[in-house]
């Protein structure tokens, strides 16, 4: 008999989507589905579509709740969920008609904790295709704490599977047993990434598949279509003070995790950091840097330097020792101005180098 997957859809103020989203649920090759629609206090016709499809299909369920953002509605679907697997959607996208098949088929195969896919985004101006995600086909073994950090400071934070949730199935009894939940997206603005961050401390075994099963619409009004490529450095400081301290409770034997903690700070925070200027890093980290967090991680990240070029591979080891420099100089203006004149100089040999060699 076919395993009980938990879909869960937040519904806020999408009702030019989602009937498209509904259909591509309801439509599921896979047809053992509890289909949570979670209403977040939506001001236009999305309760009333959700009521029809309801009226229509036995399997969706209706939550009424207040407003109160992505991560809490989230977090009440999953109160109701009764699947051995949960999958989470977004209300204004819709998935392949054979996702969740292609996704229990594969996790049930490799005896997986979590199945990753691809992503295809498209424009909502003119249904373009703007981007797609095509994960490496592979296995990933995570016995140990040592292996699950790495995954997430090579792999994972550096997108190597994508940050969103949505490209990815995942066991409830995993998410049940350690009460994993979204923090709030109102403060932290990524909590898909601190999500996965604390699924992925218990994960043993995580496989990708390169098949492009999620169709991401990109909408100006959406959470990650306003500001998107704004450096964000509080909010996800602040996801790393969560994680870190999740970690702490976790990190089995000799708190490995928690004890190269700098190694997974310096590969997140790379991804705000990479949208300025190396020169503008001191100032970009100006309102988190009294934070008692950073202060640890800056000392120990620039202590660490030396070793990031072995655990990142050369180019990205190379601009994380170049960031981790100039944060903890940060202060001292001489040698800032002659590292990132230096940094500088060293980029654009190495341009130079790459265009030469494609010629």
């Amino acid at each position: 008999m076919e395993k009980l997957v938990t879909v869960i859809v937040p519904v806020y103020n999408v009702e030019s989507y989602l009937a498209k989203c509904l259909d591509s649920v309801v439509g599921q090759t896979y047809r053992n589905l509890q289909i949570i629609l979670v209403n977040d206090g939506t001001k236009d016709n999305s309760l009333e579509i959700c009521e029809k499809y309801a009226c229509d299909d036995s399997r969706i369920i209706i939550i009424n709740k207040q407003n109160g953002g992505l991560s809490s509605a989230r977090n009440k679907g999953m109160e109701y969920a009764e699947g051995e697997y949960c999958y989470f959607m977004d209300s204004d996208d819709y998935i392949e008609s054979d996702l969740i098949e292609k996704a229990v088929a594969k996790m049930e195969s490799e005896a997986a904790d979590m199945v990753v896919f691809g992503i295809e985004r498209f424009r909502e101006e003119d249904g373009g295709v703007a981007e797609t995600f095509e994960p490496e086909e592979r296995v990933y073994e995570l016995a140990d704490p040592r292996q699950r950090f790495e995954f997430i400071a090579r792999e994972y934070y550096q997108c190597h599977v994508a940050f969103e949730v949505w490209n990815k199935l995942y066991r409830m009894d995993i998410i049940k047993k350690y009460g994993i939940q979204f923090e709030d997206n109102r403060v932290i603005f990524s909590e898909d990434v601190c999500f996965l961050s604390y699924y992925l401390l218990h994960a043993c075994r995580i496989v990708s598949m390169s098949d492009k099963l999620y169709h991401y619409v990109i909408r100006g009004s959406s959470l990650t279509g306003i500001g998107y490529k704004e450096p964000k450095v509080k909010q996800f400081h602040l996801l790393l003070n969560y994680v870190y301290k999740y970690a702490g409770q976790y990190d089995d034997g000799e708190h490995y995790i928690r004890s190269n903690f700098e190694y997974m700070y310096v590969s997140l925070m790379h991804d705000q950091y990479k949208r300025v200027g190396i020169g503008e890093l001191p100032a970009l980290i100006s309102d988190v840097e009294e934070d008692e967090l950073f202060k640890e991680m800056s000392v120990r990240a620039y202590r660490s330097r030396g070793h990031y070029i072995r655990f990142f591979g050369l180019k990205m080891g190379d601009l994380l020792s170049d960031e981790s420099y100039v944060i903890y100089h940060r202060h001292n203006k001489a040698k800032i101005s002659f590292a990132v004149r230096l940094i500088q100089l060293k980029r654009n040999i190495r341009t130079m180098l790459k265009n030469l060699k494609q010629r």
